[in-house]
C-alpha cells in the first residue's frame, strides 16, 4: 500500500467558488448566431492542472481524474496523472498517483473512496490492473492478468466493477479484447471474463445495479472496403448477452443509464452517417433520434429523464450543452461562456439535480481562419482547467 500526500489545496472551497456571470447571446440558428449562453458556477485550477471524468458520492463530494501537464509548478517532462477530491465546504485537494499510472473515470465505492482502471504509462507493459484511492490518499494497485491490459472503460454494478481490457502478443499488438467481471469483496479478482470476437472491441460501458451495458465496434478489415458496425450490448445477470445494432458506421463514444433504467447512448456517423442520440427501454425498446452534426462526446442523463451531452459548435466537439428528452424532442445548444469559449467535458449530476462539468477554455472557437485556428484539447495540456456546476431551468 502506498501512501499518497495531498498536494498544496486549490484556494477556493466549495462554497465560495467564483460566480462567472455571461451575457446571453443572440438566439437563431447556429450558423449564423452563437448559442444561447448560460451563468455557470467555475474555479479554475492551477497551471497545467487539468480535469476529465467526474463522479458523485451520496453526500455530494466529488471525485474526478485528472493529469498535470509538462510545466505543472514549473517543472518539464512527462504529464503526470491525479485523483481530485471535493467535499462540500471543503477545499479541492489532489491526490497524486504513482509516476507511471495515470487514472481513468473514479468509480465511488459505497465503502469509502474510488476505484480507477490503471493505465500503465511506463515503457515495459506491465499487468491488467485496478486501484482504489481513500479519501485519506492511501493508493492500492491489484494487478490481476499478465499480458493484458485495461482500458478507461470501468463501470459498478453493486459491489462487483466491469472493465474493458486488450490482450497482448510479444509484439505489445493488441489479439483480442474482452471485459472483466471483477469482484471487489471479500478479495479483488477476475470472476468472469467476455471475450468479444477478434474483429470487436468496446468503446463505452455502463451499469446497473445488477447488470451492465457496452458497446462494441467490430470491424470489417477487407483493404479493399473497410467499414465497421456498432451495436450496444446487454449483459444479463444469467450471462445472456443481447445485442442492438446500429447502422454501419456508427461509433458509439458513452452510454448512461438512467433512474428508470433506460439505457442512453451517442453515436458519431462518418461518411455519410449521422449523428445520433437514441436509448433502449427496460422493456427492450431500441429508439434512434438523428441528431445532426453535433458529436455527442459526453452524456449524462438528468434526474428529469433527459439527456444532457456536449455539442459540437465552429468545430470545436465539446463547446456547448444541449439535451434531449426520451420521446425526441430535442433542446437548443447552451454556451458555458461568451461565444462558447469555455468547452465542458466530463459531465455528472450531482445529488441536488445540478449538472457538474470539468472544462477547458478553447483558444478561437469562432472565426480565426477556419480550421488552421482550431486547437484540440490534447494539444493544450499546459492549460488550467476548470470545474463548474449548472443550475438547470
Amino acid at each position: 500500500m502506498i501512501l499518497i500526500s495531498r498536494n498544496i489545496p486549490i484556494r477556493l472551497t466549495l462554497s465560495a467558488l467564483v460566480l462567472v456571470v455571461v451575457l446571453a447571446c443572440s438566439s437563431g440558428p447556429a450558423t449564423a448566431a452563437y448559442p444561447a449562453t448560460a451563468a455557470p458556477v467555475v474555479v479554475e485550477l492551477p497551471a497545467a492542472t487539468q480535469a476529465g471524468d467526474l463522479a458523485f458520492e451520496p453526500d455530494g463530494t466529488l471525485w474526478f481524474d485528472g493529469h498535470y501537464g509538462s510545466e505543472h509548478d514549473g517543472g518539464e517532462g512527462r504529464e503526470a496523472g491525479f485523483v481530485g477530491l471535493l467535499e462540500p465546504g471543503v477545499q479541492v485537494q489532489q491526490l497524486a498517483l504513482p509516476a507511471t499510472e495515470s487514472a481513468g473515470t473514479p468509480l465511488v465505492d459505497p465503502a469509502g473512496g474510488v476505484w480507477l482502471p490503471i493505465a500503465d504509462d511506463s515503457e515495459s507493459r506491465s499487468a491488467a490492473a485496478i486501484g482504489h484511492l481513500s479519501p485519506g490518499g492511501e493508493f492500492e494497485r491489484y494487478a490481476l492478468s499478465s499480458r493484458l491490459g485495461y482500458t478507461d472503460l470501468m463501470a459498478r454494478s453493486g459491489s462487483d466493477l466491469w472493465v474493458g481490457g486488450g490482450v497482448f502478443n510479444k509484439h505489445d499488438v493488441t489479439v483480442g479484447t474482452f471485459i472483466d467481471r471483477v469482484s471487489t469483496s471479500p478479495a479483488v479478482a477476475v470472476e468472469r471474463r467476455i471475450r468479444l470476437s477478434p474483429k470487436c472491441s468496446p468503446s463505452a460501458i455502463a451499469a446497473g445495479e445488477t447488470d451492465v451495458w457496452f458497446a462494441e465496434i467490430c470491424e470489417n478489415h477487407s483493404p479493399s472496403h473497410p467499414s465497421w458496425r456498432a451495436a450496444v450490448v446487454h449483459v444479463e445477470p444469467s450471462g445472456k448477452l443481447t445485442r442492438y445494432r446500429l447502422p454501419r458506421l456508427s461509433y458509439v463514444t458513452s452510454l448512461a443509464i438512467g433512474a428508470d433504467a433506460t439505457v442512453w447512448f451517442g453515436s458519431f456517423g462518418t461518411n455519410g452517417t449521422k449523428d445520433e442520440l437514441g436509448h433502449v427501454s427496460p422493456g427492450g425498446s431500441l429508439l434512434r433520434y438523428r441528431v445532426g452534426d453535433v458529436n455527442p462526446y459526453e452524456i449524462a442523463v438528468g434526474p428529469e429523464g433527459r439527456l444532457w451531452f456536449t455539442e459540437k459548435v465552429q468545430g470545436y466537439p465539446h463547446a456547448a450543452l444541449n439535451s434531449i428528452g426520451p420521446d425526441g424532442d430535442l433542446g437548443q445548444p447552451t454556451c458555458l461562456a461568451p461565444k462558447c469559449k469555455l468547452e465542458p467535458f466530463g459531465l455528472a449530476f450531482a445529488p441536488n439535480g445540478e449538472l457538474w462539468f470539468s472544462a477547458l477554455t478553447s483558444e478561437v472557437p469562432y472565426g480565426g481562419g477556419g480550421g488552421g485556428g482550431l486547437i484540440l484539447a490534447e494539444d493544450r495540456a499546459n492549460q488550467a482547467g476548470l470545474i463548474g456546476h449548472l443550475t438547470l431551468p
